[in-house]
């Protein structure tokens, strides 16, 4: 068995195809967090993120540096120490500047490559295409392209005013955007909204993607008011979440 990343290694590794740091904050008492899948009325209750054999070590560990500093950016605390990036008020939320813009891009392709090529039933809307092997590429690498290119919009979300919904996770769903394919997700209290597409230089709102000048906007809204959680009301109703 080869890694799926770079093609050699025998080693392979039991990844996780979400970083396990997401569930940490979302477990219960009993240690067990919810994962909910668009559509179904029932929640997956498991003791540890969905895993699979995918990586080798050193693959691994290159995308485990970007998880850790991703972690470092949105569970970091003032006490925790300077590390090198600024929050302050946004527009609609915060806005975060002095970012390595190659760690959050790649990161952020690192995590939906990884639900394209994971088996798992509950990865099974995430198809790339074409677009797998250049993203592939991309992180094999460490290329992050450019802003637009295959960008990540990113929106904090809130059950209330002034209270994040961080207690439970859903995997990336297919949908389209002005012509654009998109996967969204729901992962660590955070919308991700992923445009896959091959003409995506003229997206709207792009200042709000990640960029070479290290600056990343975050909105927040009330779930609500967010269109893709409407067909996942009953879900979390019935799960008890909101």
């Amino acid at each position: 068995m080869k890694c799926r990343l770079c093609f050699k290694g025998e080693a392979i590794e039991n990844s996780h195809i979400i970083s396990k740091f997401y569930f940490k904050p979302l477990k219960e008492d009993e240690g067990k967090f919810f994962l909910l899948r668009a559509g179904k009325k029932s929640k997956y209750v498991l003791q540890d993120g969905p895993k699979e054999r995918m990586l080798c070590q050193d693959c691994e560990q290159k995308i485990g540096r970007w998880e850790f500093y991703w972690r470092q950016v949105i569970f970091s605390r003032p006490e925790d120490g300077d590390f090198g990036f600024r929050i302050q008020e946004g527009r609609e939320g915060i806005l975060i500047t002095g970012l390595d813009y190659k760690k959050i891009k790649l990161l952020q392709l690192s995590l939906l490559w990884r639900a394209h090529e994971s088996k798992l039933d509950i990865f099974q809307e995430v198809d790339l295409g074409n677009h797998a092997e250049r993203i592939r590429g991309m992180i094999l690498s460490e290329n992050p392209g450019q802003r637009t290119q295959y960008g990540c919009y990113l929106s904090g979300v809130l059950e209330e005013k002034g209270k994040m919904l961080v207690n439970a996770i859903v995997p990336p769903i297919r949908g389209r955007l002005d012509g654009h394919v998109c996967y969204r997700a729901f992962i660590g209290g955070l919308f991700w909204f992923w445009v896959v597409s091959s003409h995506s230089d003229r997206l709207r709102y792009a200042e709000r993607l990640i960029g070479p000048e290290g600056q990343l906007e975050i909105p927040f809204r009330l779930v609500k008011d967010i269109p893709f959680f409407g067909d996942l009301g009953n879900t979390f109703r019935n799960a008890g979440l909101i």
